[in-house]
Protein backbone atom coordinates (compact mmCIF):
# COMPACT_ATOMS: atom_id res chain seq x y z
CA UNK A 1 0.00 0.00 0.00
CA UNK A 2 3.20 2.12 0.77
CA UNK A 3 4.78 1.22 -1.97
CA UNK A 4 1.69 1.91 -4.73
CA UNK A 5 0.81 5.34 -2.81
CA UNK A 6 4.99 6.66 -3.20
CA UNK A 7 4.25 5.48 -6.77
CA UNK A 8 1.97 7.68 -7.25
CA UNK A 9 3.38 10.54 -5.35
CA UNK A 10 6.38 10.18 -7.99
CA UNK A 11 3.69 10.17 -11.11
CA UNK A 12 1.90 13.34 -9.65
CA UNK A 13 5.05 14.87 -9.05
CA UNK A 14 5.89 14.41 -12.91
CA UNK A 15 2.65 15.96 -14.06
CA UNK A 16 3.24 19.28 -12.49
CA UNK A 17 6.84 19.32 -13.58
CA UNK A 18 5.45 18.85 -17.47
CA UNK A 19 2.57 21.16 -16.59
CA UNK A 20 5.22 23.82 -15.40
CA UNK A 21 7.32 22.96 -18.41
CA UNK A 22 4.16 23.71 -21.12
CA UNK A 23 3.22 27.27 -18.97
CA UNK A 24 7.39 27.70 -19.67
CA UNK A 25 7.01 26.74 -23.22
CA UNK A 26 3.50 28.57 -24.46
CA UNK A 27 5.40 31.95 -23.56
CA UNK A 28 8.49 31.15 -25.28
CA UNK A 29 7.15 30.25 -28.08
CA UNK A 30 4.25 32.71 -28.26
CA UNK A 31 7.16 35.81 -28.13
CA UNK A 32 9.21 34.04 -30.66
CA UNK A 33 6.64 34.44 -33.13
CA UNK A 34 5.10 38.06 -31.89
CA UNK A 35 8.49 39.45 -31.21
CA UNK A 36 9.70 39.97 -35.42
CA UNK A 37 6.03 41.49 -35.85
CA UNK A 38 6.90 43.94 -33.08
CA UNK A 39 9.96 44.88 -34.93
CA UNK A 40 8.50 45.37 -37.74
CA UNK A 41 5.87 48.15 -36.49
CA UNK A 42 8.63 50.03 -34.36
CA UNK A 43 11.57 49.69 -37.14
CA UNK A 44 9.36 50.05 -40.69
CA UNK A 45 11.23 49.11 -43.86
CA UNK A 46 14.04 47.22 -45.02
CA UNK A 47 15.67 48.07 -40.77
CA UNK A 48 13.47 45.47 -39.75
CA UNK A 49 14.97 42.45 -41.23
CA UNK A 50 18.23 44.09 -39.65
CA UNK A 51 16.53 44.24 -36.12
CA UNK A 52 15.06 41.04 -36.37
CA UNK A 53 18.56 38.85 -37.01
CA UNK A 54 20.16 41.26 -34.63
CA UNK A 55 17.86 40.62 -31.98
CA UNK A 56 17.79 36.92 -32.66
CA UNK A 57 21.44 36.72 -32.92
CA UNK A 58 22.15 38.87 -30.02
CA UNK A 59 19.67 36.51 -27.76
CA UNK A 60 20.98 33.25 -28.74
CA UNK A 61 24.45 34.49 -28.51
CA UNK A 62 24.09 35.91 -25.12
CA UNK A 63 21.98 32.76 -23.89
CA UNK A 64 25.05 30.60 -25.32
CA UNK A 65 27.77 32.48 -23.41
CA UNK A 66 26.16 33.00 -20.21
CA UNK A 67 23.55 30.29 -19.49
CA UNK A 68 26.62 28.03 -18.40
CA UNK A 69 28.48 30.61 -16.20
CA UNK A 70 25.13 31.52 -14.64
CA UNK A 71 23.79 27.97 -14.22
CA UNK A 72 27.02 27.39 -11.34
CA UNK A 73 26.56 30.40 -10.26
CA UNK A 74 22.90 29.49 -9.27
CA UNK A 75 23.26 26.08 -8.69
CA UNK A 76 20.67 23.09 -8.84
CA UNK A 77 18.21 25.46 -7.93
CA UNK A 78 15.35 24.89 -5.51
CA UNK A 79 11.69 26.09 -4.77
CA UNK A 80 12.94 29.91 -4.03
CA UNK A 81 15.50 30.74 -6.36
CA UNK A 82 12.70 28.81 -9.30
CA UNK A 83 10.46 31.47 -8.13
CA UNK A 84 12.41 34.47 -8.56
CA UNK A 85 13.74 33.43 -11.63
CA UNK A 86 10.18 33.24 -12.53
CA UNK A 87 9.15 36.50 -11.37
CA UNK A 88 12.76 38.09 -13.14
CA UNK A 89 12.27 36.19 -16.56
CA UNK A 90 8.46 37.83 -16.97
CA UNK A 91 9.23 41.28 -15.66
CA UNK A 92 12.27 41.45 -18.17
CA UNK A 93 10.30 39.80 -21.60
CA UNK A 94 6.99 42.14 -20.79
CA UNK A 95 9.15 45.27 -20.28
CA UNK A 96 11.03 44.53 -23.85
CA UNK A 97 7.65 43.90 -25.49
CA UNK A 98 6.52 47.00 -23.72
CA UNK A 99 9.41 48.96 -24.92
CA UNK A 100 9.00 47.89 -28.36
CA UNK A 101 5.03 48.66 -28.58
CA UNK A 102 5.60 51.85 -27.37
CA UNK A 103 8.61 52.79 -29.69
CA UNK A 104 6.17 51.32 -32.75
CA UNK A 105 4.44 54.85 -32.10
CA UNK A 106 6.91 57.37 -32.79
CA UNK A 107 8.41 57.14 -35.89
CA UNK A 108 12.59 56.40 -36.09
CA UNK A 109 15.23 58.56 -36.08
CA UNK A 110 17.96 56.66 -38.20
CA UNK A 111 17.34 54.27 -40.79
CA UNK A 112 20.00 52.19 -38.95
CA UNK A 113 18.39 50.58 -35.59
CA UNK A 114 21.52 49.53 -34.25
CA UNK A 115 22.24 52.15 -34.09
CA UNK A 116 19.93 53.62 -31.93
CA UNK A 117 18.67 53.13 -28.72
CA UNK A 118 15.04 52.45 -29.10
CA UNK A 119 16.75 48.87 -30.17
CA UNK A 120 19.32 48.84 -27.54
CA UNK A 121 17.01 48.82 -24.66
CA UNK A 122 14.60 45.97 -25.59
CA UNK A 123 17.09 44.01 -27.00
CA UNK A 124 19.46 44.14 -23.28
CA UNK A 125 16.05 43.50 -21.50
CA UNK A 126 15.02 40.30 -23.95
CA UNK A 127 18.74 38.67 -23.93
CA UNK A 128 18.59 38.61 -19.80
CA UNK A 129 15.09 37.03 -20.51
CA UNK A 130 16.52 34.47 -22.68
CA UNK A 131 19.03 33.37 -20.23
CA UNK A 132 16.69 33.27 -17.31
CA UNK A 133 14.36 31.03 -19.79
CA UNK A 134 17.15 28.67 -20.47
CA UNK A 135 17.93 28.40 -16.96
CA UNK A 136 14.49 27.36 -16.06
CA UNK A 137 13.56 25.02 -18.86
CA UNK A 138 17.15 23.15 -18.22
CA UNK A 139 15.27 22.91 -14.19
CA UNK A 140 12.18 21.42 -15.28
CA UNK A 141 12.89 19.40 -18.68
CA UNK A 142 16.27 18.00 -17.66
CA UNK A 143 17.96 18.46 -13.88
CA UNK A 144 14.73 17.68 -11.62
CA UNK A 145 12.96 15.64 -14.32
CA UNK A 146 16.01 13.42 -14.11
CA UNK A 147 16.42 13.28 -10.64
CA UNK A 148 12.84 12.72 -10.30
CA UNK A 149 12.64 9.60 -12.59
CA UNK A 150 15.79 8.69 -10.09
CA UNK A 151 13.98 8.24 -7.16
CA UNK A 152 12.69 5.47 -6.11
CA UNK A 153 8.84 5.04 -4.81
CA UNK A 154 10.11 4.34 -1.17
CA UNK A 155 12.66 6.74 -1.03
CA UNK A 156 10.23 10.03 -2.50
CA UNK A 157 8.67 10.50 0.76
CA UNK A 158 12.00 10.94 2.67
CA UNK A 159 12.16 14.17 4.22
CA UNK A 160 16.22 13.53 5.62
CA UNK A 161 18.48 14.92 2.42
CA UNK A 162 21.49 12.63 3.68
CA UNK A 163 19.04 9.33 3.64
CA UNK A 164 18.05 10.19 0.19
CA UNK A 165 21.52 10.68 -1.16
CA UNK A 166 23.14 7.76 -0.02
CA UNK A 167 20.60 5.82 -0.90
CA UNK A 168 21.22 6.94 -4.31
CA UNK A 169 25.00 6.72 -4.08
CA UNK A 170 25.00 3.31 -2.41
CA UNK A 171 26.02 0.50 -5.39
CA UNK A 172 23.30 -1.97 -4.52
CA UNK A 173 20.78 0.41 -5.10
CA UNK A 174 22.08 2.17 -7.97
CA UNK A 175 22.65 -1.25 -9.52
CA UNK A 176 18.96 -2.66 -9.13
CA UNK A 177 17.47 0.79 -9.77
CA UNK A 178 19.23 2.21 -13.55
CA UNK A 179 17.04 0.11 -15.83
CA UNK A 180 14.07 1.34 -14.01
CA UNK A 181 15.06 4.89 -13.67
CA UNK A 182 16.27 4.82 -17.38
CA UNK A 183 13.55 4.10 -18.54
CA UNK A 184 11.28 6.09 -16.66
CA UNK A 185 13.41 8.82 -17.80
CA UNK A 186 12.99 7.87 -21.24
CA UNK A 187 9.38 8.33 -21.17
CA UNK A 188 9.31 11.24 -19.60
CA UNK A 189 12.02 13.09 -21.95
CA UNK A 190 9.51 11.67 -24.99
CA UNK A 191 6.41 13.44 -23.14
CA UNK A 192 8.42 16.59 -22.94
CA UNK A 193 9.41 16.69 -26.43
CA UNK A 194 5.64 16.05 -27.25
CA UNK A 195 4.64 19.18 -25.11
CA UNK A 196 7.27 21.01 -26.65
CA UNK A 197 6.35 20.26 -30.56
CA UNK A 198 2.72 20.56 -29.67
CA UNK A 199 3.30 24.26 -28.22
CA UNK A 200 5.83 24.88 -30.70
CA UNK A 201 3.03 24.37 -33.92
CA UNK A 202 -0.25 26.26 -31.67
CA UNK A 203 1.09 28.86 -30.49
CA UNK A 204 2.20 30.79 -34.04
CA UNK A 205 -1.30 29.84 -35.03
CA UNK A 206 -2.89 31.36 -31.93
CA UNK A 207 -0.97 34.15 -32.61
CA UNK A 208 -1.99 34.80 -35.65
CA UNK A 209 -5.49 34.33 -35.38
CA UNK A 210 -5.18 36.94 -32.93
CA UNK A 211 -3.72 39.22 -34.86
CA UNK A 212 -6.16 39.20 -37.61
CA UNK A 213 -9.14 40.04 -35.30
CA UNK A 214 -7.51 42.57 -33.02
CA UNK A 215 -4.00 44.84 -32.54
CA UNK A 216 -0.86 44.17 -31.67
CA UNK A 217 -1.62 46.15 -28.50
CA UNK A 218 -4.37 44.14 -27.30
CA UNK A 219 -2.41 41.14 -27.76
CA UNK A 220 0.61 42.34 -26.03
CA UNK A 221 -2.11 43.39 -22.98
CA UNK A 222 -3.59 39.90 -23.24
CA UNK A 223 -0.37 38.59 -23.31
CA UNK A 224 0.72 40.50 -19.82
CA UNK A 225 -2.26 38.90 -18.08
CA UNK A 226 -1.27 35.36 -19.68
CA UNK A 227 2.04 36.00 -18.24
CA UNK A 228 0.60 36.62 -14.74
CA UNK A 229 -1.48 33.78 -14.61
CA UNK A 230 0.94 31.67 -16.04
CA UNK A 231 4.36 32.62 -13.54
CA UNK A 232 1.36 31.64 -10.21
CA UNK A 233 0.93 28.54 -11.85
CA UNK A 234 3.99 27.47 -12.71
CA UNK A 235 5.40 28.28 -9.22
CA UNK A 236 2.06 26.51 -8.32
CA UNK A 237 2.84 23.81 -10.14
CA UNK A 238 6.89 23.49 -8.90
CA UNK A 239 5.37 23.50 -5.42
CA UNK A 240 2.97 20.77 -5.58
CA UNK A 241 6.05 18.42 -7.27
CA UNK A 242 8.31 19.27 -4.30
CA UNK A 243 5.21 18.59 -2.14
CA UNK A 244 4.78 15.22 -3.94
CA UNK A 245 8.34 14.25 -3.79
CA UNK A 246 10.41 16.03 -0.35
CA UNK A 247 13.43 13.79 -1.12
CA UNK A 248 13.97 16.70 -4.30
CA UNK A 249 14.79 18.73 -1.67
CA UNK A 250 17.98 16.52 -1.23
CA UNK A 251 19.29 17.33 -4.56
CA UNK A 252 18.51 21.56 -4.52
CA UNK A 253 19.99 22.01 -1.18
CA UNK A 254 23.11 19.76 -2.30
CA UNK A 255 24.81 21.12 -5.34
CA UNK A 256 28.31 21.33 -4.26
CA UNK A 257 30.54 19.73 -6.49
CA UNK A 258 32.16 17.13 -4.48
CA UNK A 259 35.42 16.45 -6.46
CA UNK A 260 38.01 17.65 -3.38
CA UNK A 261 36.02 14.96 -1.19
CA UNK A 262 36.72 12.24 -3.47
CA UNK A 263 40.56 13.33 -4.37
CA UNK A 264 41.00 13.20 -0.48
CA UNK A 265 39.39 9.78 0.22
CA UNK A 266 41.49 8.35 -3.19
CA UNK A 267 44.42 9.84 -2.34
CA UNK A 268 46.09 7.62 0.72
CA UNK A 269 48.10 9.84 3.27
CA UNK A 270 51.92 8.89 3.93
CA UNK A 271 54.03 8.92 6.57
CA UNK A 272 56.18 11.64 7.42
CA UNK A 273 59.39 9.49 6.71
CA UNK A 274 58.36 8.04 3.15
CA UNK A 275 57.32 11.66 2.53
CA UNK A 276 61.02 12.66 2.74
CA UNK A 277 62.86 9.69 1.15
CA UNK A 278 63.15 9.66 -2.71
CA UNK A 279 62.32 6.99 -5.08
CA UNK A 280 64.11 6.66 -8.44
CA UNK A 281 62.00 4.00 -9.95
CA UNK A 282 59.21 4.76 -12.38
CA UNK A 283 56.01 5.09 -10.23
CA UNK A 284 53.25 2.83 -11.38
CA UNK A 285 49.89 4.73 -12.40
CA UNK A 286 46.47 3.72 -11.79
CA UNK A 287 43.73 4.09 -14.13
CA UNK A 288 42.23 6.94 -14.42
CA UNK A 289 38.91 5.80 -14.21
CA UNK A 290 39.94 4.58 -10.14
CA UNK A 291 41.22 8.21 -8.96
CA UNK A 292 40.37 11.70 -8.75
CA UNK A 293 41.06 14.35 -10.80
CA UNK A 294 43.56 15.84 -8.97
CA UNK A 295 44.76 12.69 -7.48
CA UNK A 296 45.65 10.90 -10.99
CA UNK A 297 47.34 14.62 -12.39
CA UNK A 298 49.36 14.15 -8.70
CA UNK A 299 50.38 10.67 -9.98
CA UNK A 300 51.70 12.04 -13.64
CA UNK A 301 53.77 14.76 -11.91
CA UNK A 302 55.19 12.42 -9.53
CA UNK A 303 56.00 10.16 -11.91
CA UNK A 304 57.78 12.68 -14.52
CA UNK A 305 59.11 14.42 -11.28
CA UNK A 306 60.94 10.83 -10.29
CA UNK A 307 61.94 9.46 -13.44
CA UNK A 308 65.42 9.59 -13.53
CA UNK A 309 66.98 10.35 -17.22
CA UNK A 310 70.53 10.21 -16.46
CA UNK A 311 70.62 6.32 -15.25
CA UNK A 312 68.32 5.31 -18.56
CA UNK A 313 71.19 6.94 -20.63
CA UNK A 314 74.14 5.46 -19.11
CA UNK A 315 72.01 1.64 -19.46
CA UNK A 316 73.78 0.01 -22.42
CA UNK A 317 71.94 -1.12 -25.34
CA UNK A 318 70.74 -4.45 -25.37
CA UNK A 319 72.91 -6.07 -28.58
CA UNK A 320 70.77 -7.41 -31.54
CA UNK A 321 71.12 -11.21 -32.36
Amino acid sequence: MISTQSSAALISARRSLHLAYTLQCVGDRTWQFLLPLLLTESFPGPGAMVATAALGLLRQGTSTLCSAPFSAMVGAGDERTFKRLTVVENLTMLCGALLLLHHSAFPPTAEDPLSTARFWGPAVLLSADAICSDLLVQWLSKTWMARLCALSPAKCNEDDASKALSSLSSPSSSSSSSSSSSDQLAVANAVTRRLDLGVALAAPLLVGCSLNFCSSRLVVAVLAVWHLVGCTAMCAAVRRAFAFAPALHAYTSNNKDDDDDDDAESTPKQPQHQKKKKNTSTKKLEPASSLGPRAFVSEVADAFRNFDAAALRNQPLPRQQ
